[in-house]
Formats: structure tokens, C-alpha cells, sequence
């Protein structure tokens, strides 16, 4: 019961998180959650804090998830990518942080690579992992001890393009933010490859 989990997990001191996102497998699962309105989605996102419930399909629902990584996050992310060869791509990513920390080399960068117009089976899918880069774990020092407030912080790497991406026009690279202390992701953002 859908509805009985989200009342679960919203009541928990054990979970604190901001927001709690959970994808139905169908519209008959979604109409049995009728907690604060959700039956009416089929993808469902709900924030705690405001009350709130959003369709995870919606325009809307892209920009306040966005909004809240931002809010919550140490850091903010923006990464560039561009491949040069069907091996090979040069990634970017730049770091800003809303406060001075002094134990910034905690944090680690992995990067998951993605593929749209995957045919399994007969059937096209979109956002199918084609593989993580160095490992789930990310690569380390990639930031200084000390980051300042708002200055920007800039990591760049040639990374390899995985094999089994078959159209790499068709990919996505995302880079997650990781806090090494607890392995906890604590932002993360992506960019169409391009060439």
C-alpha cells in the first residue's frame, strides 16, 4: 500500500530526508495512493517539509527536484563533456560552494554514462546505465582541503567512453557528487554529450 509507506517512511526520525520519490508500476498502484492527493500520479514525489506532492513527469516537478538539490547540497554542480573519438571524452566540472569548508577533499566524482533509443527485446528505453567511471566509489582529491565561499573550482579529466554505448550521440553523462565519509550521494547533474 502505497499510502501506508509514504505515512511509514513521513513519520520515521530514522529518514531524513527532504524528499521521499517513489515510481509505481502502474496507474492501478497509483490509484490506491491517495495520501495528500497522490493517487492522481503514476510517478509520485513527496516533500516532507512542504507538504507537498508532485507528478515526477512534470516540467514542474524538474525544476523544484533541481531547486532542491541546491538547496540541501554542499555544493553546486555544472559539468561540460565533449568526446573527440568513439574512446575517449574530455569532462569538466565545475564546483561552487555556498560556504567555506575545510574538509572539502572528502568529497569524491564519479560519472555515470547513459544511453537513450536502447532496443531490448523490440522495445526502444531511454536513460539505460551503460556503465560508472572510475567506480561507484569516484575518483578522490578532486578538490582542494579548503574551498572557499563562492569560488568556483574547477576539475577536469579524459575519461573513456564505455563499449557498450552503441550511438554516443544518443548519451548522457552525469557526474555525482559523493561524500566520502559516508558514501552518501549529495548532488549530482548531467550534459548531453556532444562532440
Amino acid at each position: 500500500n502505497i499510502s501506508a509507506a509514504i505515512k511509514a517512511i513521513d513519520k520515521s526520525s530514522k529518514y531524513g530526508e527532504t524528499i521521499i520519490s517513489i515510481l509505481t508500476a502502474d496507474t492501478r498502484s497509483a490509484a490506491d495512493a491517495h495520501y495528500n492527493g497522490l493517487g492522481k500520479f503514476n510517478g509520485i514525489m513527496f516533500d516532507r517539509n512542504k507538504r507537498l506532492s508532485q507528478n515526477i513527469n512534470s516540467t514542474s516537478f524538474t525544476n523544484y527536484y533541481q531547486e532542491c538539490f541546491e538547496n540541501d547540497s554542499p555544493a553546486q554542480l555544472d559539468i561540460d563533456a565533449s568526446y573527440y573519438s568513439d574512446t575517449t571524452m574530455q569532462v569538466s566540472v565545475s564546483t561552487l560552494f555556498p560556504e567555506t569548508q575545510t574538509d572539502a577533499s572528502k568529497y569524491r566524482m564519479a560519472f555515470v554514462y547513459t544511453e537513450d533509443g536502447v532496443v531490448i527485446n523490440g522495445v526502444s528505453y531511454n536513460s539505460i546505465a551503460r556503465g560508472t567511471y572510475p567506480n561507484a566509489k569516484g575518483f578522490e582529491k578532486c578538490l582542494p582541503d579548503t574551498v572557499i565561499y563562492d569560488t568556483e573550482y574547477l576539475y577536469t579529466n579524459v575519461i573513456p567512453i564505455p563499449t557498450k554505448i552503441k550511438d554516443i550521440t544518443k548519451s548522457t553523462l552525469i557526474v555525482l557528487l559523493i561524500d566520502g565519509d559516508n558514501n552518501h550521494i549529495v548532488n549530482a547533474n548531467c550534459v548531453t554529450l556532444k562532440q
